[in-house]
């Protein structure tokens, strides 16, 4: 063979050697750590096809040979029962395989649905509003009641509990026993059948539901709090997945030790972008967040494109309903109402004159949405009055925060020169501005390019921003400081960088337009 061609050859030969060396250090990489624990978010109404996925990828999961947790966050609204029992069945034969399974529901789901898949599951994690109950609601049939019923009595749950859940016809008490201490679960038969001894020492009795009422614990209420977790209905109520994963010694896990199920929603899914999000629904952060939001919409609405205190306003409502949508606290529709009530303030100041329907409705959208972005309610339940006074509280003092802001910038940051330099409050040039420079702008430099005592009518109202007409050109200009009415004479008294600022025009005896 030639020399030319053994080299060749050679070099053909160390690269597949460098190639295979690189994908087995890759491969050894990734099977270094298989996942140890997969997080499957289910929200919405459960069909077969979330039902496949889900099981699939813990399957998937459990290949690695490392799985030991799986938790499934459910923000259900609905789903089909048979879908509904595919997944349970899928979750409980974990168990066979020493996988523990938690069921983490989210506040605003649908109770039944929840609750059938968290029977299934051998820990229940509550997050802040939820509750379980009401299994009556699926119209399950005798066979998978049973099963049901069956899934919670493997993990130690109270036959009782469950079996009340399923069928509403009689009524639920707790009676409390003084010897030996402690509470029995039942049902007016069942107590009319203890023995007299036993009666005698019941000391308080306390109602859980009455016929044809369904059952629903609320951990809200401490003494339902403390029977369902008794018996072995609730394991832990985390504020989010972070202080789930706190709560069960698992935030050591890193990387692909985690396997989350639901991909990329707003933050990118991994722990820290989930702690982000939850932190961001604090009641103080929102507080903060809608304060600052309408602070910084107020000034833009103030000044003709788009500025700083525009793109401040976006981040400010960008993050409050972005991590909303992640955390499950904000609907689609609310985000989408919040938009609408900002275009329509915007028409009402760029385009319609004066203040009427359009503005009055956009501002009524944006506080019902920022008010019901913090309110989570399940539809078949009445409307959570705590949560909505709540919310209300918020936004209104966020709203009263953010106009006393504005008076306060109106009269502090509009004499700082620095903050009139940069621009980030064109006011502060505006305000500056006086009769002697709309008389000397005309000279000088400037006067070749900018229209510096030009005067003018207001095409459209000034508030402050809008458009007048200047030497025959229609122009966007600001108002130096009051409100000018469409068709008042106006005076150009200075150029601050894009901006023509403009006062009303009063003339004199002697005076003409200059137009």
């Amino acid at each position: 063979m030639p020399p030319e061609e053994q080299e060749v050859q050679s070099i053909v030969v160390r690269r597949k050697v460098g190639s295979l060396a690189l994908a087995a250090v890759l491969a050894g990489a990734v099977s270094a750590a298989p996942p140890r624990l997969v997080v499957a978010p289910l929200s919405g109404t459960l069909d077969a096809g979330a039902v496949g996925r889900t099981l699939d990828g813990i399957k998937e999961a459990e290949a690695g040979g490392a799985l030991r947790h799986v938790v499934v966050e459910l923000a259900l609204k609905g789903g089909d029962v048979k879908s509904l029992m595919a997944l349970g069945e899928g979750l409980f034969e974990l168990r066979a395989r020493g996988i523990i399974t938690v069921a983490f529901i989210l506040g605003g789901s649908e109770t039944g649905p929840s609750t059938l898949i968290a029977c299934a599951c051998k820990e229940i994690a509550l997050g802040p509003g939820a509750r379980i109950g009401a299994l009556d609601a699926l119209g399950l049939n005798e066979e998978s009641g049973d099963k049901v019923r069956a899934w919670a009595e493997a993990f130690g749950r109270s036959p009782v509990l469950a079996k009340r859940m399923l069928d509403r016809r009689e009524g639920l008490a707790a009676y409390h026993v003084s010897a030996p201490d402690q509470w029995l679960l039942l049902t007016r038969a069942g107590f009319e059948g203890l023995a007299e001894a036993v009666r005698a020492k019941v000391v308080e009795e306390k109602e859980l539901c009455t016929p044809n009422e369904p059952l629903i614990l609320d951990p809200s209420n401490t003494f339902q709090y403390t029977i369902a977790s008794h018996h072995g209905f609730v394991t832990y109520r985390p504020d989010g997945r972070s202080d789930l994963l706190l709560k069960m010694n698992l935030v050591a896990l890193k990387g692909e030790e985690i396997k989350d199920l639901g991909g990329s929603r707003v933050f990118g899914g991994g722990a820290a972008g989930t702690a982000f999000a939850e932190f961001c629904q604090k009641p103080v952060m929102r507080f903060l967040l809608i304060l600052i939001g309408l602070l910084c919409l107020f000034l833009e609405f103030q000044t003709p494109g788009i500025g700083i205190a525009g793109l401040a306003s976006l981040v400010c409502f960008g993050v409050l309903f972005g991590t909303g949508l992640h955390t499950g606290h904000v609907d689609y529709w609310e985000l989408g109402l919040f938009i609408v009530g900002c275009t329509l303030v915007a028409l009402e100041i760029l385009v319609l004159p004066g203040f009427g329907v359009a503005g009055i409705l956009g501002v009524v959208c944006i506080l019902v949405s920022l008010v019901l972005a913090m309110v989570k309610n399940e539809p078949s339940e009445p409307l959570d009055m705590n949560a909505l006074l709540n919310g209300t509280i918020t936004t209104l003092l966020g709203g009263l925060g953010a106009g006393a802001g504005v008076v306060v910038l109106g009269r502090v940051l509009l004499k700082n020169r620095f903050v009139a330099r940069v621009g980030l409050i064109h006011g502060a040039e505006i305000a500056a501005t006086s009769e002697g420079d709309a008389r000397s702008g005309g000279r000088g430099k400037g006067a070749s390019e900018w229209p510096i005592g030009g005067i003018g009518t207001a095409e459209t109202m000034l508030r402050p921003a809008g458009k007048a007409r200047i030497g025959g050109k229609l122009l966007d200009v600001v108002a130096e400081s009051e409100i000018i009415v469409a068709g008042t004479p106006v005076i150009v008294v200075k150029k601050v960088g894009p901006m023509t600022v403009v006062r009303e025009h009063k003339r004199t005896g002697g005076a003409s337009d200059n137009e």
